[in-house]
């Protein structure tokens, strides 16, 4: 499985039909999610687009039931 590919194919995707306002939820602690922040970064860096750094968020294991606690969606 090929991560920044992954992540560079769903974001050429959504570019080529004219998205712009992209987010990208990136996990820090483990090589796939570098390499899905890699390829999105890639990606618009192909079209000449600047990244949307107010667009990412990268979490770690930690940080995950800060920002997705199961007892929110009771």
């Amino acid at each position: 499985m090929d991560n920044q590919l992954g992540g560079y194919l769903a974001t050429k995707h959504l570019l080529d039909y004219g998205h712009r306002n992209i987010c990208g939820i990136f996990k820090l602690d483990d090589k796939q999610g570098h390499g899905r922040y890699y390829g999105f970064v890639r990606a618009f860096r192909e079209y000449g687009l600047p990244i949307p750094e107010n667009n990412i968020l990268l979490f770690s294991t930690e940080d995950y039931l800060d920002i997705w606690n199961p007892s929110d969606s009771d």
